[in-house]
């Protein structure tokens, strides 16, 4: 039995980051998995975050002076 590669083990860890965080995210509600598909879960319009996360997604600043 050889031992594995570096690069092996680096997919490996890949591979399980990947798992726990669908899985964790799933379980607060950010992921919806159905039928084998996995999506963003619809967030709330009118969270505190809504502004952060729509100036975050045209790339612009969402607070202080130079916001916008």
């Amino acid at each position: 039995m050889r031992t594995p590669t570096s690069e092996q083990l680096q997919k490996l860890l890949s591979q399980i980051i990947q798992h726990i965080m669908k899985k964790a995210l799933t379980r607060h509600g950010a992921l919806i998995e159905e039928e084998g598909m996995t999506y963003l879960a619809d967030m709330e319009a009118d969270t505190a975050l809504a502004p952060l996360q729509s100036a975050t997604c045209t790339y612009r600043i969402a607070l202080g002076p130079r916001a916008g």
